[in-house]
């Protein structure tokens, strides 16, 4: 698989050339191609670790709605469009950055983030290494995590899940991790209400939901993902003070449940943004200590702010 993956990476870049060469562009969907199976295998390997762990919930997972949706989603020209861009933004930071992603011992914000919320949170998917990261093979997304509530049996939901207000995150607090200004936004996406069997909305006009991109200082911008439909309520070119509320957590956009997603990322534009590893500071994990000084947190913690 991983030959297979390189094979298709190495192909894939030959599409940059496209951007002078148009023919080239034929190429650039082979990088697509490898993302995909980079995903697979990391949900193939996880599910193998999953199944030598008793003491979790069982891992056999019928993944294949979110499979059938998200391929669905291609028949969708808004997606389609957004996937080619985003395919494009991946082979513009390879060559524009000359291969030199950031990481934990290059990169050191500038900023103190605090978490995006209140009260205590778990950490879906996201860390600073391949293992526990929320999408290695996807550059602005590398250090991005995805963020829900869960109760004392570890459930996100009350009930049966099929409904939103059985979530215990929907429609709660998301606030500025830190000061700055509201330079993109979306507020009007659907919340996707068909939720409990892990699909995705492949109608949506845009897979990120409503979101809100901050810019904090130069090259340091947050991109917070999948807000309620019309629950933010600050707008573009607003200053907002770290801690400040900018709407709730909804379901918007290509997500299988409502939670929240954020990343740190070097520029405004989504599409060619490179994603940043960030530490948040005084939060405490897994109901230990206070880090006042910033932490990295990854893949299954609980994490709450001080």
């Amino acid at each position: 698989m991983k030959r297979i993956i390189v094979a298709c990476k190495f192909i894939g870049a030959l599409g940059v050339i496209g951007f002078w060469y148009k023919r080239f562009l034929l190429f650039a969907p082979f990088y697509l191609v490898a993302i995909i199976l980079e995903m697979i295998e990391k949900i193939i390997n996880k599910k193998k670790k999953s199944e030598q762990t008793t003491d979790r919930q069982d891992a056999s997972i019928d993944m294949s709605r979110y499979y059938v949706t998200i391929y669905l989603s291609l028949l969708n020209p808004y997606a389609l469009a957004q996937t080619v861009k985003q395919l494009l933004g991946q082979l513009y930071i390879l060559v524009f950055h000359s291969f030199r992603l950031p990481s934990p011992a290059t990169f050191h914000s500038k900023t103190n983030y605090i978490l995006p919320f209140k009260g205590t949170w778990k950490v879906g998917r996201g860390g600073v290494t391949p293992e526990t990261s929320h999408s290695w093979g996807l550059f602005t997304q590398r250090y991005a995590y995805d963020f829900f509530m869960i109760d004392d049996h570890h459930r996100p939901n009350s009930g049966t899940g099929n409904r939103l207000e059985d979530y215990y995150c929907f429609d709660q607090e998301i606030i500025a991790p830190a000061d700055g200004t509201i330079v993109s936004m979306k507020n009007n996406v659907r919340d996707y209400t068909h939720v409990g069997d892990l699909s995705v909305d492949w109608k949506t006009k845009d897979f990120r939901g409503n979101y809100l991109v901050i810019e904090h200082q130069k090259n340091e911008y947050s991109f917070i993902a999948h807000f309620r439909k019309g629950s933010i309520v600050v707008k573009k070119g607003d200053k907002v003070k770290q801690g400040q509320l900018l709407g709730a957590c909804g379901n918007s956009g290509h997500s299988t449940m409502p939670h929240i997603h954020y990343h740190l990322q070097d520029r405004k534009y989504f599409w060619t943004a490179l994603g940043l590893p960030i530490r948040f500071k005084n939060v405490a994990v897994n109901g230990q200590d206070v880090h006042e000084q910033g932490e990295y947190i990854h893949t299954d913690q609980e994490v709450k702010a001080k």
